[in-house]
């Protein structure tokens, strides 16, 4: 509290903590796995790794596209040629969370 204004002094968000103390910490460097930088930073940054974990860990491929295009073929076929675009969408959503 500041006594001064009687107005209570703000609490640091936890962003900002790990912000100052990423300023103070080093760095990883290029040839590192991120994924193990930010497992060993984690009780520093708590918010910041479980982030990098979600992130970081996404598969970098095209099957998943692919197999996309293959169900929206395989609904869209030439009897179905008057399919909205709304209702093909929600064929295919179904299609791939079923």
């Amino acid at each position: 509290m500041n006594l001064l204004t009687a107005e209570p002094t703000p609490t640091p968000t936890h962003s900002s903590i790990e912000q100052q103390q990423s300023n103070s910490e080093t760095k990883p460097d290029a040839e590192s796995n991120p994924l193990d930088w930010w497992k060993l930073q984690a009780p520093s940054y708590p918010v910041l790794a479980k982030l990098a974990k979600t992130y970081l860990c996404i598969c970098a491929s095209s099957s998943p596209s692919e197999r996309l295009f293959s169900a929206s073929g395989n609904i869209l076929s030439k009897k179905r040629t008057l399919l909205m675009p709304e209702k093909l969408n929600m064929l295919v959503f179904l299609a791939k969370n079923l």
